[in-house]
Parts: C-alpha cells; sequence; structure tokens
C-alpha cells in the first residue's frame, strides 16, 4: 500500500512581493557544491527553480540575493574553505587596485590582520560602507551586522573594485542594470580557491594539518620532476636548503599529498606546502613540508 501526500495549493503566491517569495526560495535554494556531498554541481539554485515558473527565473535572473543568503551561510558552515577564499578574494583584488595605481604594494598581512580585526570587533554605522550596493544596502544602518555579512559584502566590494572584473566582462554584462555581484563572488572563489590543480605525491600514511611530516627523500624521476616543477618559481636559494620567503603562508610551494591507499579519484588526500628544499645536483631532493588543508 503507497501513500501520497495529497498535492496543497496556494493560489495567492502569486500575490507575493518577490522580497516575500526571495525569502521563501532561500530555504531551499542551495548552490553548486553545497548540499552534495560528491562535490555535484548540479544545484536548486542553478538548474531546478529556475525551470519552475517564468516568474521563478525571471527573478533569478535580476537578483541576487540567493547567492548573497548561500554565500554568508557557506561562511558560516564551511569556513575553512570559504572564508579563507573570501579572505584570498580581498586581499588580491586590494593589491591588484594598488599595482593599477602603480603604489607600493599591499602587505598581506596588514589585511588579514583588519580581517582578523572584523571578526572581533561589531560593525558600527558610519564606518566605510562594505557593500558595493544592491542586496547588502542593510549592512550600511545594521549595527548587529554578523562577521558573515560584514567578510561576504567586503568580498563583493573588492571584487567590483578590481580593474579586472569589468574588463573580464562581456559588453552586455557591463551594461546589464542589475549586475549579479555576489555571483561574480561565488564563481571567483570556485575558480580560483576550491579548484587546485597540482602534481601528486603518493605515499601511505598518517597526516595532520599543520604538523611537519618530516624529511622526505624524493628519489623517483616522477617525484623528481614533481618538486622540481612546484621549486621552479622560487629563487635558487630556495631550491637549495635556504629558507623560503614568501609574503603569506598561503604563498608557501605547495602540491597534493595522496596519504590513503589505494589511489582512486574519490581517495581522501590534502595539500602540503613545502617550508624546506634541498635538490641535490642529481636531482634527488630532501623536502620538509607541512600538511595545510584536507581535499
Amino acid at each position: 500500500m503507497s501513500l501520497q501526500m495529497p498535492a496543497f495549493k496556494f493560489p495567492q503566491f502569486r500575490q507575493l512581493s518577490d522580497d516575500i517569495v526571495l525569502n521563501i526560495l532561500s530555504f531551499v535554494a542551495d548552490v553548486p557544491f553545497e548540499a552534495s556531498e560528491d562535490m555535484d554541481f548540479h544545484s536548486n539554485l542553478t538548474h531546478v527553480l529556475p525551470h519552475v515558473c517564468k516568474q521563478f527565473y525571471a527573478l533569478l535572473k535580476r537578483s541576487d540575493f540567493l547567492w548573497l543568503t548561500a554565500l554568508e551561510r557557506l561562511v558560516k558552515n564551511e569556513a575553512f574553505l570559504w572564508e579563507e577564499g573570501l579572505q584570498n578574494l580581498i586581499v588580491d583584488c586590494k593589491m591588484e587596485v594598488q599595482n593599477s595605481h602603480n603604489t607600493p604594494n599591499i602587505n598581506r598581512g596588514t589585511i588579514g590582520s583588519s580581517l582578523e580585526a572584523a571578526r572581533r570587533e561589531p560593525y558600527h554605522p558610519g564606518h566605510e560602507p562594505l557593500n558595493p550596493g544592491g542586496d547588502t544596502e542593510l549592512l550600511e544602518t545594521d549595527g548587529n551586522a554578523s562577521y558573515e555579512q560584514k567578510l561576504v559584502a567586503a568580498a563583493s566590494k573588492a571584487l567590483v573594485a578590481a580593474p579586472s572584473f569589468r574588463r573580464d566582462l562581456t559588453e552586455e554584462q557591463r551594461t546589464e542594470k542589475d549586475l549579479l555581484v555576489h555571483q561574480w563572488v561565488f564563481r571567483h572563489v570556485v575558480s580560483n580557491h576550491l579548484r587546485y590543480r597540482s602534481p601528486v605525491f603518493y605515499m601511505p600514511g598518517t597526516v595532520r594539518l599543520n604538523r611537519e611530516v618530516g624529511r622526505l627523500h624524493f628519489f623517483e624521476p616522477r617525484y623528481r620532476l614533481l618538486i622540481s616543477e612546484v621549486m621552479s618559481r622560487f629563487p635558487v636559494s630556495a631550491r637549495r636548503g635556504e629558507p623560503i620567503v614568501v609574503e603569506s603562508k598561503r604563498d608557501y610551494p605547495s602540491f597534493v599529498y595522496a596519504h590513503k591507499s589505494p589511489l582512486a579519484p574519490t581517495s581522501p588526500a590534502c595539500i602540503v606546502q613545502v617550508r624546506q628544499c634541498l635538490i641535490h645536483p642529481n636531482g634527488t631532493a630532501d623536502v620538509f613540508m607541512v600538511p595545510s588543508a584536507y581535499v
């Protein structure tokens, strides 16, 4: 015997304002990679809701609200990915602006400190607005804005100010009245932070984040090539065992360390940072590395 839930109708739905409709949809509007354990890019916001009816399609095409709430939700629920991704976006965009004005480079540490302060301190009206306009206008007057709201708003403002942002838009997008800034922020983090291309080193073992793996000796030809490629953009001194000088921790040379057996596309792995490297004349290398993130 099968039980079927009766179909309910709500004809008054069409009489609701757009703001109320968007708030209702926010309860089911997950975004790509959010609700799927296998990192599926299909989501309700991109592949379901726009096809429900013309009203939803038109509303989602011109409103950025659901992308805004999704970003805030991701920062809160998956801070290890999205908080760092938004912080990196802010730093990169601010440095791009500085470079375009031919002024000295921004110190990454200074920006990182200000972001950490934003986490601890409440937002006060009258401070420099964090948002570029649109759906986050509330932040300019709401003294109770959360850290997630402030971070997303700051990232949106930084992206809009970056010269490359407008340059990469099509002519139609540049003249579009309602530019979905938060959707572009989401795309930027996915493309530049979540997706990671790197050589893979495979050796079963135990890995703990921020704990040094120890000295590994690379002698196989494939791993000699790996460490040579990873260290190629760093000075010769860094390949001779001397300290590797970087502006921030994320700038260390890095690669993927697959430490679980068997090696397969779905096997857990981690990103490791090279902290010291000595490449011998015959190509073999002694490497000290620290795991920085699971992938």
